[in-house]
Parts: structure tokens; C-alpha cells; sequence
């Protein structure tokens, strides 16, 4: 999250109707639970949500939670992360989401690693791809009525 927040410091953002943000993992995967790490995401994050409201003041800005893997022991280095890592990182993330009027908290609802999952057990298949694509529409349907054009599932 730091190098994206970086990225976007530096070159800012296109204006759009809906910030889509799924961060989380790759930090809980690499640094666990470190407190350093998680208070260097919780910045991160923050500055990544508040150029979103800085380029599109009226735009929403989901942040997407991170749904747990099977596994979190592969891919050295990023093999120090686990349930209780992700969910650290999650209420990070729901932290951020309260002090910012456009942020909009996204749990993925319904998801099961073992069929969600691509062979790889981190990076998420079809059916994952869909179930949180699901879960996206569902909140911003929910949260957004009136606020830009319909979503279709």
C-alpha cells in the first residue's frame, strides 16, 4: 500500500464516479503482524483514499475487505501473513473507511477459499472474482441510490 500511495502522491488520480480499492493482503502476506507495518498501511491507505475525495470530491471510494486464503505459509517473502494478519488489516482498513465521508466499507459476503480461490490459493478464480464483484455492487446499490447511474449485476 505504501507504494501505491506513493504512486499516487506522485502522479495523482483521474477524476472518476467510483474508486474500487482491494488492498490488504500482499501487506499481511509480507510484514504479519507487525505494528510498524500496520500503522505504515493504515497512513498509506489514508492518503490513497483522501487524493480519491482530493481528484472526485462527489465520488464513492469503496474499500474493499480482504477475504481470508487457505493458505498464508507460500511465496517467500510474502509467507509471514495469516487469518488474524488479514483481519489486522481489515480493521485498518474499516478504521480509515470512519474518517472519510466518501469511504464506503465493502465486506465480501459468502466467500470460500477452498472454491474461490486459483490453484495458486492467493489470487482469486472466476467464482471469486465474481462473488466479490457481487459484493461490490450490492454495497454501492445500497449506499449510492440516486448518487451517479444504476449498476447492473
Amino acid at each position: 500500500m505504501i507504494d501505491t500511495a506513493r504512486l499516487v502522491s506522485t502522479r495523482g488520480l483521474v477524476r472518476a464516479d467510483v474508486y474500487l480499492i482491494l488492498a490488504g493482503l500482499n501487506d499481511a502476506r509480507l510484514h504479519g503482524l507487525d505494528p510498524a507495518s500496520l500503522d505504515a498501511y493504515s497512513t498509506a491507505l489514508d492518503a490513497v483514499v483522501s487524493a480519491c475525495e482530493a481528484a472526485a470530491p462527489e465520488a464513492a471510494v469503496m474499500l474493499i475487505q480482504q477475504p481470508p486464503l487457505l493458505h498464508y505459509n507460500r511465496f517467500s517473502p510474502h509467507d509471514q501473513g495469516s487469518g488474524s494478519a488479514v483481519d489486522a488489516y481489515n480493521r485498518r482498513m474499516a478504521g480509515v473507511a470512519v474518517r472519510h465521508r466518501q469511504a464506503i466499507l465493502v465486506h465480501v459476503d459468502g466467500w470460500v477459499a477452498a472454491t474461490m480461490l486459483d490453484d495458486d490459493t492467493v489470487h482469486p478464480n472466476d467464482l471469486g472474482h465474481a462473488t466479490i464483484a457481487a459484493a461490490v455492487a450490492r454495497v454501492y446499490r445500497d449506499t449510492s441510490i440516486g448518487r451517479t447511474s444504476p449498476v447492473h449485476d
